[in-house]
């Protein structure tokens, strides 16, 4: 996940993509370890990006990505 400014960011998926078409989720695909990083996030695959604040995670529409966001906040609250 990539958090910045209270915010997650999350896609919403093509409407041709075969799983969750159209749906907004946390962007999917090889885990990298990244702290920070510089400059605008390019949409290479997405139908759209946007940010979804932290404690809106109803925005996100596939279960385990809601899990994700309230994990993440969980153990940011806690450490």
């Amino acid at each position: 996940m990539l958090v910045r400014n209270g915010h997650v960011l999350a896609e919403r998926r093509k409407a041709t993509r075969r799983l969750a078409p159209g749906a907004v989720s946390l962007p999917g695909g090889h885990v990298d370890a990244v702290e920070r990083w510089r400059g605008e996030i390019l949409n290479q695959e997405a139908g759209a990006l946007l940010w979804v604040p932290l404690d809106e995670p109803a925005v996100l529409e596939i279960d385990v990505d809601r899990t994700a966001v309230r994990e993440y906040l969980r153990l940011a609250r806690s450490g």
